[in-house]
């Protein structure tokens, strides 16, 4: 039986840096020792499509409706609502062996948005939020090694469909193709079922931390985004999670790095396009990077939230768990990611203070 809790985001028990401790550069991060928690990259298997997810046992009846919040209503975070919520759920049995289960991903998936919107029908939440007249586009994390899995890219796609969705009005999108096949998804770009692609244009030109910019043509052209990152240890940034995927929705996110990334990040995820489309952050951790991007370790969670700057500071707080779980320090990575502060500074989102972690465990 799952068990649920809500409660404030306390700081983080290794949030205060060491006085003595000089944080790694991007060009010295710190190296991973074997920890018994790492595994090795999973054999790579054939990626589910989205015409073979499971379907869904949910079925809202015609007025399911009725009495259920606004899409406004449950968008609303700080600072327009009181506070911000971001939804833990945890499954041990998402994975089997190194295979990730999409079976139960869908499971974490509709305990996730229930709790996150207290909607106790998961389809009907995924209506309020999405509307079968849009384009989704769906910003996954391909960069590294270990990024955002296919099995849950997927299956959010599936969930989308479920709640009426068309297929091909569901893209999967990050730089490029080549990154994207190279880390498991199928490309798509016009065939039925879900599309899948990189850029086949920067426009838009935009100035981001003084830089000269150009946008994703995907992220210009779809009506709401879904944001899908993954979670891992960054050598400049200190980690990397909702905020900083989308560099990947930019022309140069290589000019974007100075100063820990601060302003350039805050900056980025302030644009009208990126701020007003987001619709929804689903954070892909049943794995995890805590020391660098060729290890990872299982965490066996998803958080979901409306608020992308309430996701990273829980994210972050995941990731020095993890860290101090292993004997070791996370003090750089707070140093380096004050980014975090200046985009609270900045009206983003929610800070610690006012974000409302909800968590459940599933077996």
């Amino acid at each position: 039986m799952p068990t649920s809790t809500a409660s404030p985001m306390s700081m983080p028990s290794v949030a205060t840096p060491s006085p003595t401790g000089a944080p790694p550069t991007a060009t010295a991060q710190p190296k991973p020792t074997a920890s018994p928690t790492q595994t090795a990259l999973p054999t790579r298997t054939a990626v589910p499509t989205p015409t073979a997810a499971p379907k869904p046992t949910l079925t809202p009846t015609a007025n399911s409706l009725a009495g259920i919040p606004a899409r406004a209503d449950l968008l609303a975070h700080y600072p327009k609502a009181a506070q911000s919520v971001v939804s833990i759920v945890h499954h041990p049995g998402v994975w089997s062996g190194n295979e990730i289960q999409v079976k139960v991903v869908l499971t974490m998936l509709d305990a996730a948005i229930t709790q996150l919107t207290g909607i106790q029908d998961a389809l009907t939440a995924w209506r309020v939020l999405f509307d079968p007249r849009e384009v989704i586009g769906i910003k996954v994390n391909t960069i590294s090694r270990y990024t955002t899995s296919p099995q849950t890219a997927y299956a959010v796609a599936q969930r989308l469909q479920d709640a009426g969705i068309p297929a091909n009005q569901i893209i999967l999108f990050d730089r490029t193709n080549g990154e994207l096949e190279d880390r498991g998804f199928t490309l798509n770009d016009g065939g039925s079922g879900v599309q899948c692609r990189g850029a086949k244009a920067w426009e838009q030109p935009t100035t981001v931390a003084g830089t000269a910019q150009k946008l994703h043509d995907v992220m210009l052209s779809c009506d709401a985004l879904i944001n899908l990152p993954t979670l891992k240890q960054h050598g400049a940034s200190g980690f990397t999670s909702a905020l900083k995927n989308h560099y990947g929705t930019v022309s140069q996110p290589g000019m974007l790095h100075g100063n820990d990334c601060d302003p350039a990040i805050p900056e980025l995820n302030a644009l009208p396009v990126i701020r007003d489309k987001t619709r929804l952050i689903v954070g892909d951790f049943v794995r995890i990077c805590p020391y660098d991007w060729n290890q990872m370790t299982k965490e066996s969670l998803i958080a979901m939230s409306v608020d992308p700057l309430a996701h990273d500071y829980v994210a972050r707080q995941i990731l020095l768990d993890r860290i101090a779980a292993d004997g070791r320090s996370g003090s750089y990575i707070m140093d380096q990611s004050h980014y975090l502060d200046t985009a609270l500074q900045q009206g983003l989102g929610a800070g610690v203070a006012h974000t409302q972690v909800r968590r459940t465990s599933l077996q």
